[in-house]
Order: C-alpha cells, then sequence, then structure tokens
C-alpha cells in the first residue's frame, strides 16, 4: 500500500502525471519506453523526486480499474490473457 503522504501526493498530482504521460507519449510507444515507465525511475526523474516510487502500479491499476468499468462483458480472465497495452488503454476510455 501506501504511505498517507504517497496517497495525497498521487491524488495532488494526479493531472500533472497524465498530462506528462499524454505530452511524451510514452503510453503508446514503444515497448522499451513503456518497460522504463514501470521501473519507476523515468517519472521520478522526469516528474520530480517526490513522486512515490509505486506510481506504474497506481498508474496501471487506475487503467484496469477504467477498462473494466467501460468493458464489463470482460472478464478478468480476458484481461490477463490480453497482451497488447495498447488496446486496453484505449478501450479504458483514458484519454492519452
Amino acid at each position: 500500500g501506501y504511505s498517507d503522504d504517497e496517497r495525497n501526493w498521487l491524488l495532488r498530482n494526479e493531472s500533472k502525471v497524465w498530462s506528462y504521460l499524454k505530452s511524451t507519449h510514452i503510453l503508446t510507444s514503444r515497448k522499451n519506453d513503456m518497460h522504463s515507465l514501470m521501473q519507476g525511475e523515468y517519472l521520478i526523474d522526469s516528474i520530480g523526486k517526490n513522486v512515490p516510487m509505486g506510481i506504474p502500479f497506481w498508474l496501471g491499476s487506475h487503467i484496469v480499474d477504467n477498462y473494466m468499468k467501460q468493458n464489463k462483458k470482460v472478464s478478468v480472465e480476458d484481461l490477463l490473457k490480453e497482451n497488447d497495452y495498447r488496446k486496453i488503454l484505449s478501450a479504458s476510455g483514458i484519454s492519452i
């Protein structure tokens, strides 16, 4: 989980994080970029040293949560079988 400070940072800076991801096109670019993002250091170096290390998991959980809400007929098993992250992101309804 996240500490209260980390949770508060994530909530205060959510729009800043999504704006950064949108402006850099990292979520729609090459797999190597996605791998760098998932390591966490990429966002820390780019957004600031106060970024919680768990931010890639937080972002992923938001994408999955939105995806499942937008695609009610998709089971968790079906989601886990999908390996095209661009398709999941697009179908999540998150505008990136």
